[in-house]
């Protein structure tokens, strides 16, 4: 079995994140976009994903996790 591993993905429900738990916006900014590629995730990246590992291209690639993080873990 495969599994993906993304890291935050641009979402009206994490942009909210700050202001919900009393955050100050730009130390959260930092941590989420200081890093890498400077952006979060986008939904149609982790959807593109899933479907290569469900496609024909994927045939015999087996207990793989994929971090699809923008670079985020190794830095």
């Amino acid at each position: 079995m495969n599994s993906i591993t993304p890291s935050a993905i641009d979402s009206p429900t994490f942009q909210s994140l700050p202001e919900k738990f009393g955050i100050d916006p730009t130390v959260f900014n930092q941590q989420f976009y200081g890093k890498c590629l400077k952006r979060l995730d986008k939904v149609d990246e982790i959807a593109n994903t899933t479907i290569f590992l469900a496609s024909d291209l994927c045939q015999f690639m087996t207990d793989v996790n994929l971090i699809v993080d923008g670079g985020y873990t190794i830095v």
